[in-house]
């Protein structure tokens, strides 16, 4: 190489160079020139990305300035607040009781005047009265399902048709102190003792194991005090009378040895006394000698019974009980003396019995 040559290729070099810087110095703000070394921004370029950049953290900066001053005024709000619910807090604090041992499992809540807390018995969040009588219904007060109020006895427009039963109440469980009163109607019930019924008494079945009686007075059967639909005494209905003959006594009549005291009333089975077979003989009780001659025949006594008249003995729900006496009386002689004449000395028909 010559000193030209090198000299040529150093203008050269420097012309380019010029250039490029040329470019740097008078480019736009959005062109870059490609260097040796990598791509350069123009000066008006790195000018306007450095205002941008400015811009930007400025804009920043501001928000983070009016981040804080927010920051900063909620912080003292909140001391503001702090300071309030510290006092508030104070205040309540000092109307709650101190509690003791006494009180345990009891919750606090705010009395009825609304300017203190009270601690009262129970850990859940069902409150009632003050008192309430032992075994009475709870009923709810109002519509929280939170408060309770004192109910008192169950009524009968509570309870649902068929609800309660015999088996599911305990023995004993329902007593008059038990049921409000009013709550079941005895207006038109009749009392166990000192009531009278006035009106008429419908059952389809009466089953009694005691006594059932009428107000009828009296001994007479017929009047029972029970009655029919018609109103007629039950104890006229069906009547049918009965007769009966009562044997009194043997009049005038004959009694065998060993009855007489046997049987006052004994009677004959019929007429003929030879077939009674007590042993007995046509006798001589007048004592004929029979001297014109005589015979003896069996004549029969006459067997014939008294009556007296009818009399009502009872008078029955079935009919009259009517009875009457009667005698036996076995008229006349064991035996008849036929063919009398003066001998026999006898007063009598012959042929008959005297």
């Amino acid at each position: 190489m010559t000193l030209q040559t090198d000299l040529q290729a150093a203008v050269a070099k420097t012309t380019a160079a010029a250039d490029k810087l040329h470019q740097v110095v008078h480019g736009d703000a959005a062109s870059t020139v490609e260097t040796e070394n990598g791509p350069v921004k123009t000066v008006a370029k790195t000018i306007a990305d450095n205002e941008a950049a400015i811009d930007a953290s400025r804009a920043e900066l501001d928000q983070k300035v009016a981040n804080a001053s927010a920051s900063a005024l909620a912080a003292a709000g909140s001391a503001a607040a702090s300071d309030d619910s510290a006092a508030n807090a104070a205040e309540r604090a000092a109307k709650i009781p101190d509690p003791t041992e006494a009180d345990s499992l009891k919750s606090i809540r705010v009395n009825i005047a609304g300017t203190a807390y009270e601690l009262v018995p129970g850990g859940g969040d069902v409150v009632g009265p003050a008192g309430a009588e032992d075994g009475a219904l709870a009923r709810f007060n109002g519509a929280t399902g939170k408060l309770l109020k004192a109910g008192g006895p169950a009524q009968t427009s509570e309870i649902a048709d068929a609800a309660v039963t015999s088996a599911k109440l305990a023995a004993g469980a329902v007593t008059a102190e038990k049921i409000a009163p009013g709550a079941v109607d005895l207006a038109t019930r009749v009392a166990k003792a000192g009531d009278a019924m006035t009106g008429d008494l419908s059952l389809p079945n009466l089953i009694a194991t005691g006594t059932v009686r009428s107000g009828a007075t009296g001994d007479n059967a017929r009047a029972t005090g029970f009655v029919i639909a018609d109103g007629t005494d039950i104890g006229e209905l069906n009547r049918s009378n009965q007769y009966y003959d009562d044997r009194a006594n043997n009049c005038t009549g004959y009694l065998p040895n060993g009855n007489c005291f046997g049987n006052a009333q004994w009677t004959p089975p019929n007429g003929n006394w030879w077939t009674w077979g007590l042993g007995f003989s046509p006798g001589n009780p007048s004592g004929f000698d029979f001297a014109g001659g005589s015979s003896v025949s069996y004549a029969a006594v006459s067997v014939g019974f008294v009556y007296g008249g009818y009399a009502l003995a009872a008078d029955e729900i079935g009919g009259g009980e009517y009875r009457r006496p009667y005698n036996n009386c076995n008229c006349g002689g064991f035996n008849c003396y036929s063919n009398c004449n003066c001998n026999c000395n006898c007063a009598c028909d012959c042929g008959t019995c005297p």
